[in-house]
C-alpha cells in the first residue's frame, strides 16, 4: 500500500514518517510494520499479514496515511483541487485537503475512528457485499432479510451490510435473481447497526478536536451539498449513506485518489 510512492517521492515518505512519529495504539505494533511487513515465504504468513492489515485498527489509519501521501504528491505536481469530497472514511482526508484538519490531526482521527469501530464490532461477525444494480432493483428483494442498504453508490451499484449469515442469505437470493454480487474483504459490517455504537464514542473524540476553516468547499458525503461551516466529519456507524450526484459548479474534472490495502501502488483516476 503506497510502498512504490514512498520510495519515489520524499513528500509521500514524509507523510509515513509523520504517522510513525505518532503514538501507536496500546498493544498494537507500529502501523508501518503492518503496512510494510517483512517478506513472507509461506501462504500462512501471507494470510496472517493480510488479516492483520484488514483489521479496522490497522486498515483505516493505513488508508488515511496512504491517501494523504498521494495528496502530498499531487500537491508537489502543482495539482490543487477547487473542491473535495470523501467517501465514508475518506471524509477525514477530504477535510484535511480542504484545510479544516492539519495532517497530524487527520492521522490521529483516523486511528481513533478505527479504535471506536473495532470496539463497537467486537464479538460480532459482520460482512458486506456489493451488488451490481440500483437501489430500486435491489431493495424490494431484501424483504425479510436483516441487512442494511449501507451505500447507495449510484444507479448501478449498492452495498449491503449486516451479520454474516444475513449477508450470505442476501447474496444467495440476489444471485438467484441474476444479479452480480461481490463479497467485500472487510473487517465488519460498516454503516450498519453492528458498528452503530462507534458513532457515540467517536463523537466524544470529535468534541475535543480543533477544526480550522474551509479553504475550499467539501461536498458532504450524505447530501452532496457543499460545506463551508466549521464542522467535523460525520461520526462512524451511520446506517444509510445515500449519495446524490455531485454538482458541476463549473468544474470539469474529477480526480480520485485510490490507495489499495495490498499491491503497493496507489492510483489516481481522473
Amino acid at each position: 500500500m503506497g510502498a512504490d510512492l514512498a520510495v519515489a517521492f520524499d513528500e509521500a515518505r514524509a507523510v509515513w514518517d509523520g504517522q510513525a512519529a505518532l503514538p501507536a495504539m496500546p498493544g498494537q505494533p507500529p502501523l508501518h510494520r503492518v503496512v510494510f511487513p517483512p517478506p513472507a515465504f509461506t501462504r500462512e504468513e501471507v494470510e496472517a499479514q493480510e488479516a492483520s492489515l484488514t483489521r479496522m485498527i490497522h486498515a483505516q489509519p493505513a488508508i488515511g496515511t496512504a491517501s494523504l501521501a498521494l495528496l502530498a504528491v499531487l500537491e508537489r505536481a502543482g495539482i490543487r483541487a477547487d473542491a473535495v469530497a470523501g467517501h465514508s472514511f475518506g471524509e477525514i482526508t477530504a477535510l484535511c485537503a480542504a484545510g479544516v484538519l492539519d495532517r497530524n490531526t487527520a492521522l490521529s482521527l483516523a486511528a481513533e475512528r478505527a479504535r471506536c469501530m473495532e470496539e463497537a464490532a467486537a464479538g460480532s461477525d459482520g460482512a458486506m457485499i456489493a451488488v451490481a444494480a440500483g437501489r430500486e432493483r435491489v431493495e424490494p428483494l431484501l424483504q425479510g432479510l436483516d441487512v442494511v442498504l449501507a451505500n447507495d453508490n449510484g444507479p448501478e451499484q449498492v452495498v449491503l451490510s449486516g451479520a454474516r449469515a444475513a449477508i450470505d442469505g442476501a447474496a444467495t437470493r440476489l444471485e438467484a435473481e441474476g444479479l452480480r454480487v461481490v463479497r467485500l474483504k472487510v473487517a465488519s459490517a460498516f454503516h450498519s447497526p453492528v458498528v452503530a455504537q462507534a458513532a457515540e464514542t467517536f463523537r466524544t473524540v470529535l468534541d475535543g478536536t480543533a477544526f480550522g476553516s474551509f479553504a475550499i468547499p467539501v461536498y458532504a458525503n450524505l447530501t452532496a451539498a457543499t460545506l463551508w461551516r466549521r464542522r467535523g466529519p460525520r461520526p462512524a456507524g451511520r446506517a444509510d449513506r445515500r449519495h446524490g450526484p455531485l454538482p458541476r459548479d463549473g468544474r470539469d474534472a474529477l480526480c480520485r485518489r485510490c490507495p489499495h490495502l495490498r499491491g503497493g501502488r496507489g492510483r489516481v483516476r481522473c
